[in-house]
């Protein structure tokens, strides 16, 4: 349905004859003036259509700004205001895996490639936004790979009618897997990992051991003194204090 009525509305503008923006370009696959069709409300198209006349303000109108996409994940917080949200890695297993969420079953190895330049011959398709205008290329691709997306979007569905294996919520999948990278994935399981050297996480760093402590030092002896320490005081006996006996020599005892 959402490709259908982009059809129409590119068919209209060539009916129209809608002013050719600033922006466009005459030979692009899109028809030229096909971004100012869009500043018609439909009431205003289908009179036009019908009556071959634009609103007499329609040269006036000017498109609104251009605005920075969305992060893949967010929360809005008081007054509207988007406020991005770091999602959570998965746990996959194996060297630089992750885990989304598989919204159409089968798996599949390729060469990843994001849409531009020459396609491989097993491409995976990643992606930031399931958009629908990638519709017409999913016959070709051997899996899709989406940094946003759900079970429900419309192509998920058609990749479910292809038995495409497509996996969705892939953190950083465009960053983490560029152009070239063998990729496989499981689109029921939400598996996707890569054994891409260029992809792979970097490895922990390596910290060198922790020195040994130093050994304790040597108790330092207390300082001892050099002269023969003085005699007890008191009474001494004469024993003691007389002189030692020479051998040969006779002694008197006092009497």
């Amino acid at each position: 349905m959402q490709e259908l009525q982009v059809r129409l509305v590119r068919d209209a503008a060539r009916r129209l004859s809608v002013p050719v923006a600033p922006g466009d370009v005459p030979d692009a696959p899109r028809a030229p003036g096909s971004s100012r069709v869009g500043l018609l409300r439909w009431p205003e198209l289908i009179r036009a259509l019908e009556h071959g006349a634009l609103p007499a303000d329609f040269a006036e109108r000017l498109p609104r700004a251009a605005s920075a996409p969305l992060p893949d994940t967010f929360r809005l917080a008081a007054g509207g205001a988007i406020v991005a949200e770091r999602p959570k890695r998965g746990s996959g297993g194996d060297r630089g895996g992750n885990e989304g969420q598989g919204v159409s079953g089968g798996r599949a190895v390729g060469t990843a490639w994001d849409g531009t330049g020459p396609r491989p011959p097993d491409p995976v398709l990643v992606v930031r936004t399931l958009d629908p205008a990638l519709a017409p290329v999913l016959p070709g691709l051997t899996g899709l790979v989406a940094q946003t997306g759900s079970p429900l979007s419309h192509l998920a569905v058609l990749a479910r009618e292809f038995g495409l294996p497509t996996v969705v919520g892939v953190t950083d999948a465009v960053r983490r897997f560029p152009p070239g990278s063998r990729l496989t994935i499981d689109g029921t399981t939400g598996d996707v990992h890569t054994d891409d050297p260029r992809t792979a996480p970097p490895p922990s760093p390596v910290r060198p051991p922790a020195p040994a402590p130093a050994p304790a030092p040597a108790p330092i002896p207390a300082p001892t003194s050099a002269l023969a320490p003085a005699p007890a005081s008191g009474p001494t006996s004469a024993s003691a204090s007389a002189p030692a006996p020479v051998p040969g020599q006779v002694r008197r005892c006092p009497r």
